[in-house]
């Protein structure tokens, strides 16, 4: 299930924000947590599920999942409320909860229509907010009696889930060279079009682009950030990257038929790469522009001494683009 969590925490915090209404809630955005301090509920809430003699008011947007083909649903959301520490022992503190959409057109607290099954608890509760809408802003409203309020009952307010969220698809694998399509979907259109940036840029046809061509030369993770209401979100994709060719990296040229030659899997794609493989020393032992004839561990036709050498290739093709492959090879006689 595709939900949103919110975790509301009531512990002491010496800060304050200032008292809300339904015509000017505050925003809340995915992961982002809003301490509230007790101060901070200002007047009374009569709504269609419950009345409270001071409320506080939050709003969230969802995203735009009407253009993503796979969708976000079930579109919906859950609240973890929860009482974690107060000053002033023996408490009992009631706090409501409820979400609503608002229906009075520009004057939103000209109606409220309730969304979620709403909760009056003084203990740990679960709010489920019921089925939501893409695109749309949502009030939720948190209440409490100043009565059972003691000094440092204070809250905090965290909003996570997919319908708050950008949806960046999919993790993909692909050869050197070659190229994957990237797609995301959910953020708001603002002047009548979704902003989207991506990064790192430089593999990239479109950085602003929804669905941007990746052409990664090693394995690279993708950001991509936009807004959904007045939030900005973010989700990563990785794009894994596998060699266009294999190098193996140790070989025994004693004669035994076995093993007796330096294996680069694939290197035959490549008739213009150029192979040199040098000592510890930095001398240049092997030299080849392709490799139809594969080396046998000599230099100048003498054999070369158990170790370690360097080699660095450059598979010179129009098709796949790639930076030098570097690495060792061990020769073992």
């Amino acid at each position: 299930m595709r939900c949103i969590l919110i975790y509301i925490l009531f512990i002491f915090w010496s800060s304050a924000i200032s008292g809300q209404d339904c015509s000017s809630p505050i925003t809340a955005c995915s992961g982002v947590t809003e301490t509230i301090d007790s101060t901070s509920f200002s007047g009374g809430f009569s709504g269609p599920c419950f009345t409270a003699v001071q409320s506080i008011f939050y709003e969230f947007t969802t995203n735009n999942s009407a253009d993503n083909p796979s969708g976000f649903l079930p579109y919906e959301i859950e609240a973890d409320i929860f009482i974690e520490s107060c000053i002033d022992e023996g408490l009992n503190l009631t706090v409501n909860a409820g979400i609503f959409e608002p229906t009075g057109g520009t004057d939103p607290c000209a109606g409220l229509t309730v969304i979620s099954a709403c909760v009056s608890d003084s203990n740990s509760f679960i709010l489920n907010s019921g089925v939501l809408e893409p695109n749309t802003t949502y009030i939720l409203v948190l209440g409490i009696d100043p009565s059972s309020l003691g000094f440092g009952c204070n809250l905090e307010l965290t909003l996570t889930g997919a319908p708050l969220e950008i949806d960046a698809c999919c993790d993909d694998s692909i050869s050197l060279g070659l190229s994957s399509e990237l797609e995301v979907y959910g953020a708001t259109v603002t002047f009548g079009q979704q902003n989207y940036v991506w990064s790192p840029k430089s593999s990239l046809d479109d950085f602003q682009s929804q669905f941007p061509i990746a052409t990664p030369s090693t394995t690279t993770a993708y950001e991509v950030t936009a807004q959904v209401g007045d939030c900005p979100v973010s989700d990563i994709i990785t794009v894994t990257v596998e060699q266009a060719i294999t190098v193996l990296n140790t070989f025994s040229p004693n004669g035994d038929s076995y093993n007796d030659f330096w294996k680069i899997r694939r290197i035959e794609g490549f008739e213009s790469a150029l192979i040199n493989v040098y000592s510890r020393w930095g001398q240049l032992v092997y030299k080849s522009i392709g490799y139809s004839v594969p080396w046998d561990g000599t230099n100048d036709g003498k054999k070369l001494a158990t170790g370690t050498y360097y080699y660095v290739i450059e598979l010179n093709s129009l098709e796949v683009i790639s930076e030098p492959i570097v690495g060792f090879v061990v020769i073992l006689n």
